[in-house]
């Protein structure tokens, strides 16, 4: 399954350059999206929250501010969950 969302992360990339280049700012924004989802299914969250957090900023800018409050929402459940299961771990250990 890795490598599936490590093939995404690369065809992504494609992806949102040709979107920049034929100034579709909105699919460049949703396709910049994908590729933080993708790395939160490689359980890099440092990379998936400073991806996230740079395409809520850039909706914000050209005018997407619902798209913007999606995005940001999209990752909290996920952050809850990895954090859910490290204090999990934690108590265990401690036990």
């Amino acid at each position: 399954m890795r490598r599936l969302y490590v093939k995404a992360l690369s065809y992504n990339f494609q992806s949102v350059k040709y979107s920049w280049k034929g100034n579709d700012t909105l699919l460049a924004l949703r396709n910049l999206e994908q590729e933080g989802f993708a790395y939160l299914q490689l359980k890099d969250t440092v990379s998936a929250i400073a991806v996230i957090d740079d395409v809520a900023k850039q909706y914000a800018d050209y005018g997407y501010p619902s798209d913007a409050a999606i995005t940001l929402g999209t990752i909290i459940k996920p952050l809850i969950d990895e954090f859910t299961e490290k204090v999990h771990n934690v108590n265990c250990i401690n036990s």
